[in-house]
């Protein structure tokens, strides 16, 4: 067998036919590769390594078994060894695109990207028709955000053979970017007919169906979805989709769907504020209030947006109030109607109590106030309805003694008032530890300091959820495709300056969105609810 037939050998695993010589060390070599090939693909490595290594005795220069010994080694996670063989393969034989192909899969998997991506340019080179380095070269291309480059080697390979579901999913997402929304929806909807569990395939499809005006279609997607499983980015597109319909075309099912949006922070909280509004704007009584989830799931979320319901809101704290200051244990309340009572207090601590107070009601509030802080300095029982009556009107770590509530048992309603006392303590721990870069001298700035460290408007209580990271090179080059971005980020990652903070909401989502990203929060205002002081990020005030 000459050096070309053990070639055409070694592609078709070994079945060349037969030996042009019935012995010899070439025939033999031939003959044992053809049994470490029929080992490869029955999963039997350590006996295709064995016959790799005994054609190797006969012919040390065999490429084919240096190739196949890499691939051994590959998939036995040696990956510096298979580097190696598949080199030295590639050195006794350059018009191999196998080998081309190959060594590119190992330089995938060690991180060598740039590398992996010459190697398959060549094995293009070789075989202009070679479909799976096609479409390897588009997803290198697509990891990188060079969406652009992406694009011929998915088409060209697509156009040549089938591909996996994945497959067409990545070139629409190339295309998408490229702002090619029609094709690239039909290669997301070719993907979903070939593998319907793609979740991600659905909100690529959905944001580009919702793009295009057709809110009902992408929420209907939005929702196949979610029932198969719930990632932050599919939620977070169904509150994007929900936003787009009128009140009238929110049935059940979607107004359930919509409170575990608002309760479990699938978003920014006041996205979805507005709408909620609307849809609860109709109750009126006390009880109505209370059994509405929705309901109560907004008034711990974000401040109502809905002038009617606020006026509806208002009479009833001053209920809440006046029940609160008869004698006995407050017309035994049950359990909804303190979640609620409860609920509307974490409304006015997150508008920062702006419901009107008659004179009388203001009063009373304060009578209530002064019992509490009594039943604090002695020890007494408080009723958790008391509780919450006193929270309506004003903050609770500004009681005297507020540190004690910390220390009694109340229930799971309100234990969610207690934060109000335990995260101003965590606040001002926090605010101590912060670094200061300078001083703060001038009037104005002192001011301004004064005014938000007092009221952090708009005060929120969940950050929105962000999904998964990406690298800043990625997020870049998907919003300005055009943009002719030519340098990647240094692999020690890069540093982002937020200068100004606002509420912190913003520093926070940033810090979650980019991977490799150090984030430098500077703000004038100490007490904002900040990034995790373990994480790589941190934030900085001026003092």
């Amino acid at each position: 067998m000459n050096r070309k037939d053990r070639r055409a050998a070694g592609k078709r695993g070994g079945a060349a036919g037969p030996l042009t010589s019935p012995s010899g060390p070439a025939a033999l070599a031939g003959n044992l590769f053809a049994a470490a090939v029929t080992h490869f693909r029955a999963g039997r490595l350590d006996q295709a390594d064995r016959a790799c290594r005994d054609v190797l005795t006969f012919d040390r220069n065999h490429a084919h078994a240096l190739h196949l010994l890499g691939l051994i080694a590959f998939q036995s996670g040696r990956h510096d060894a298979a580097l190696d063989l598949i080199g030295r393969a590639i050195a006794l034989d350059r018009r191999n695109a196998d080998c081309e192909f190959n060594i590119a899969q190992v330089l995938r998997a060690l991180g060598r990207l740039d590398e992996a991506a010459a190697h398959l340019t060549q094995a293009t080179e070789l075989r202009r028709d070679y479909a799976a380095a096609h479409l390897a070269l588009g997803d290198l291309h697509l990891q990188h955000g060079r969406f652009a480059d992406a694009v011929p080697h998915y088409r060209r390979a697509l156009a040549q053979q089938s591909a996996p579901a994945e497959a067409y999913s990545n070139f629409g997402v190339a295309l998408a970017a490229l702002g090619q929304w029609d094709e690239a929806a039909a290669q997301y909807r070719r993907a979903l007919a070939l593998k319907p569990d793609l979740i991600d395939t659905y909100r690529n499809l959905g944001r580009i169906v919702l793009a295009q005006g057709d809110a009902a279609q992408a929420l209907a997607l939005t929702r196949r979805a979610l029932a198969q499983r719930e990632t932050l980015e599919v939620r977070a597109l169904f509150v994007q989709c929900v936003r787009e319909l009128a009140p009238s075309d929110i049935d059940d099912e979607l107004r359930a769907l919509l409170t575990r949006a608002l309760a479990e922070g699938w978003s920014r909280p006041s996205e979805l504020s507005a709408l909620a509004g609307e849809l609860c704007g109709g109750l009126r009584d006390l009880s109505a209030l209370a059994s509405d989830r929705l309901l109560v799931a907004l008034l711990r979320s974000a401040p109502v947006r809905h002038v009617a319901l606020e006026a509806v809101l208002t009479d009833a704290r001053r209920q809440l109030l006046a029940r609160a200051m008869m004698p006995g244990p407050f017309d035994a309340l049950d359990e909804g109607l303190l979640d609620f009572a409860c609920a509307l207090a974490q409304q006015c601590f997150i508008n920062e109590y702006v419901f009107a107070c008659r004179d009388e009601e203001a009063a009373q509030a304060r009578e209530l106030r002064d019992k509490l802080t009594a039943a604090l300095a002695s020890g007494a029982d408080i009723a958790p309805q008391s509780l919450a009556a006193v929270a309506a009107y004003g903050r609770l770590h500004t009681l005297t003694h507020a540190d004690t509530l910390l220390q009694r048992s109340w229930p799971a309603a309100a234990e969610a008032l207690i934060v109000q006392v335990r995260e101003p303590l965590e606040e001002r721990e926090i605010r101590q530890s912060m670094p200061a870069l300078t001083a703060i001298e001038d009037e104005v700035s002192r001011k301004v300091q004064r005014q938000y460290e007092d009221m952090p408007y708009p005060r929120w209580i969940k950050a929105g959820a962000v999904g998964q990271p990406v690298t800043i090179d990625w997020y870049l080059r998907s919003q300005f495709p055009s943009a002719p971005l030519r340098a990647s980020p240094p692999r020690s990652g890069l540093d982002v300056l937020i200068a100004g903070c606002g509420t912190g909401q913003h520093a926070i989502e940033t810090a979650q969105r980019f991977t490799g990203a150090r984030v430098l929060a500077i703000d004038l205002i100490p007490n904002l609810k900040l990034i995790d002081r373990r994480a790589p990020n941190r934030a900085v005030r001026w003092t």
